[in-house]
């Protein structure tokens, strides 16, 4: 879904083993940068999250608006496996971008949104996207990672030193 999905996936690639069907508590599931025919289950998992939250009128995004817009940011979709041989089906996503950090002086990963569906938490996905984003940033050279929360700050901290480490 953007410029920089090549990346995207040699990031996830290089931590795929941690999330794949060989380990953890993520058994059985991937993580993937999701591509423009992603688009309606990007939206619907956005829609989701807006229902979550109490704010599903919201939603003003349509699957076609991501399509359109898919050069300004990138999403990570984690896929639960098909069952009787059906497609994978989407159950969270990270939706990231490129900002510029003033102070810095150099750009940044930002980290939208990060949603994964109620049944399936607890099972190490949200752990498994989060640090995939960091991955994503520490292979674009963001030498930081804002948040929309400053609560969330140390928790970042924590996933980049890890990832910078290589043990997530």
């Amino acid at each position: 879904m953007h410029h920089s999905s090549a990346l995207l996936q040699s990031a996830l690639c290089d931590i795929k083993g941690g999330l794949g069907c060989s380990t953890g508590s993520v058994v059985g599931r991937m993580l993937r940068a999701a591509t423009g025919a992603d688009c309606a289950a990007v939206h619907a998992l956005i829609r989701e999250l807006a229902e979550y939250e109490h704010e599903a009128d919201s939603v003003q995004t349509t699957a076609d608006d991501l399509r359109r817009d898919s050069n300004v940011f990138s999403v990570i979709l984690a896929e639960h496996p098909a069952l009787a041989g059906g497609e994978a089906e989407a159950v969270g996503f990270a939706l990231v971008f490129t900002t510029y950090s003033g102070f810095l002086g150099a750009r940044c990963t930002y980290l939208e949104d990060l949603f994964v569906q109620p049944a399936l938490r607890k099972r190490g996905l949200g752990l498994a996207l989060f640090s995939a984003v960091a991955k994503h940033a520490a292979a674009q050279g963001h030498p930081k990672f804002p948040l929309p929360s400053a609560g969330l700050e140390h928790a970042v901290a924590a996933v980049l030193r890890a990832v910078r480490r290589g043990t997530r």
